[in-house]
């Protein structure tokens, strides 16, 4: 049998939740997993805590990630994200609409015609960069404090434009809480 199954289940939900922003087709469903996702990840922490709290090795492993939940710019700021859609009306995210950009590039040497003129071709003057809708962390506010969103994680740089990447770090946190604690304290 699995230690703490319920604590496995919100994991799971969340990795689901992950996939399901993957797919999603709108930015409304998007954000609809976003914020279950939040929901999921505090309440596998929950779990956790409380299938293996009277156990005395639980102490040594909780301390360890406490520690790390309290520092890490990503976990602290999902923290403040969750519970200010859970307990708030603000917004946690922006949604951003689709954006085209162009611009140039030094043209590389051409082809001399007959007449003396020169061709460039035109795939060497230009690029374009099609961007979809996206929705997009943004600055929360709590207590009087500003959270802005994470560009590290454990002391690793991420991008905290990609939602799915911050998501999938977070959700790998909790498994790994769950793991070392499964691993190390005998429930027998």
């Amino acid at each position: 049998m699995s230690k703490a199954p319920k604590a496995r289940r919100e994991i799971e939900a969340a990795y689901e939740h992950i996939s399901n922003m993957e797919s999603a087709e709108t930015l409304e469903e998007f954000q609809k997993n976003w914020e279950h996702f939040l929901n999921d990840i505090s309440r596998a922490w929950d779990k956790t805590t409380s299938y293996f709290k009277h156990k005395k090795e639980w102490n040594k492993i909780n301390s360890k990630y406490k520690s790390i939940l309290k520092n890490d710019p990503l976990l602290k700021y999902l923290k403040i994200a969750r519970n200010i859609e859970y307990h708030g009306i603000k917004e946690i995210t922006e949604h951003q609409p689709a954006t085209t950009t162009i611009s140039s590039t030094p043209p590389k040497p051409g082809f001399k015609q007959p007449d003396g003129s020169t061709v460039i071709p035109a795939q060497e003057l230009l690029k374009i960069r099609l961007d979809g809708p996206r929705v997009k962390l943004i600055s929360l506010e709590d207590r009087g404090k500003t959270f802005h969103p994470p560009t590290t994680h454990r002391g690793k740089p991420i991008d905290q434009n990609n939602i799915i990447e911050v998501a999938k770090k977070a959700a790998d946190f909790y498994q790994e809480v769950l793991q070392a604690a499964q691993t190390e304290i005998n429930t027998d």
